[in-house]
């Protein structure tokens, strides 16, 4: 549905397999990809770019 964000977490750094970044960049859906230490300030961070994005079309 509109505005439902995938958000995938690892425990430490962003140790993503290239497969896993490709399919993020592909996909018709927005993924978060983050860790555990990072995931509130990427949540604002990405929720502010769609928002902007989102703006942007009007």
């Amino acid at each position: 549905p509109i505005g439902t964000i995938g958000i995938v977490v690892i425990p430490t750094d962003n140790r993503y397999t290239q497969g896993a970044r490709k399919y993020v960049r592909t996909s018709k859906y927005k993924i978060l990809l983050t860790n555990i230490d990072d995931l509130c300030t990427d949540l604002i961070d990405f929720v502010a770019r769609m928002e902007v994005f989102q703006f942007s079309k009007d």
